[in-house]
């Protein structure tokens, strides 16, 4: 059932095992029921009550998202977030809710705030969290199991700052109690200052990073894959656990399909301090050393060895007496 102009008035929805997609300028006026899978899109107005077969409630019922997680409590439901949402206390969003982000839905959580999240997530890929200053994001449930740079309002425009969004998005991931990919899109990410950092953290293994494909060369088109482009003086792109300490390196970290472009005005591109790590179709291009590893005996063991991996390139290889070949 697609409904894709005008307005829908009090036509009643209630279709099994089909998909109702909403798309257009849509004005829901009265009370809906459907059973099937619903999409929203373009500019659409509910101004009714729209419902589906599993159970939801409106986060605009309640005076705020905090109201309505302590309201909710163990009741098994979808809460439907359309609109942003201002978080100013810390909420634990319990395993019996699922957060449900349709476009233009956000939580923007102030300051020195922490929103848990131990439920489900259900969002396409668009900006569903905003964070002011020291505000954070806990996942703390086995149901995520992926998440998106695009969540925390990475743009993939090649001229937005993306620094401070991914970095965001991968300290959710790093400190997550259960693994968790990270999903890049097919797009250019612009990075700044002293680039991107996931950090060691005790008892953290398996970091996932995942993009679309990564190209050869240094042209940067976004067409090509996903690609991190660093400009300006820094340190490095990406960092991976602590090449200044022995005791701090990150273990059976993945990264594939990106390509990781900047200038000579960033020291390194990658510069890692791993163990057991598995790179699979990453180019690195453009820095003054693209890649720099310290520690020989965290290196050995990764599949950067003895061309395990395919489609690797790496130029300007440092002559730093840390690095193993």
């Amino acid at each position: 059932s697609i409904l894709s102009g005008g307005d829908i008035g009090n036509i009643q929805a209630n279709i099994d095992a089909q998909t109702l997609q909403l798309g257009g300028t849509q004005t829901v006026t009265g009370n809906k029921t459907f059973s099937g899978t619903v999409s929203i899109s373009g500019a659409t107005s509910l101004t009714g009550t729209l419902q589906v077969r599993d159970p939801w409630v409106d986060v605009r019922s309640y005076a705020s998202f905090a109201t309505a997680i302590s309201t909710i409590g163990v009741t098994v439901t979808h809460l439907l977030i359309p609109n942003s949402q201002a978080v100013a206390t810390n909420v634990t969003v319990p395993a019996n809710v699922t957060l449900w982000f349709i476009k233009g839905g956000s939580l923007a959580i102030a300051t020195g705030i922490t929103v848990t999240i131990q439920g489900s997530i259900v969002s396409e890929e668009q900006q569903i969290f905003s964070l002011t200053g020291t505000g954070l994001v806990a996942l703390n449930s086995n149901l995520i199991t992926e998440i998106h740079l695009n969540w925390w309002g990475a743009t993939g425009d090649g001229t937005t700052d993306d620094t401070t969004a991914i970095q965001n998005c991968f300290n959710a991931a790093i400190n997550a109690t259960y693994k968790t990919k990270i999903k890049c899109a097919a797009a250019k990410y612009l990075i700044t200052g002293s680039g991107l950092s996931l950090p060691y953290v005790s008892g953290k293994t398996g970091l996932h990073l995942e993009g679309v494909g990564s190209q050869r060369g240094a042209s940067g088109n976004n067409n090509l894959g996903t690609i991190f482009y660093k400009t300006g003086v820094g340190t490095q792109c990406l960092r991976l656990g602590d090449p200044e300490d022995t005791n701090e390196y990150h273990d059976c970290p993945t990264i594939k399909n990106i390509s990781f472009l900047g200038t000579s005005d960033t020291n390194y591109g990658l510069y890692f301090y791993v163990n057991y790590g598995s790179f699979d179709n990453i180019n690195v291009v453009g820095f003054h050393i693209d890649l720099l590893h310290r520690g020989t005996a965290k290196y050995t063991s990764c599949n950067f060895e003895d061309g395990v991996v395919d489609n690797v390139t790496f130029t300007n290889w440092s002559d730093d007496s840390y690095r193993t070949v």
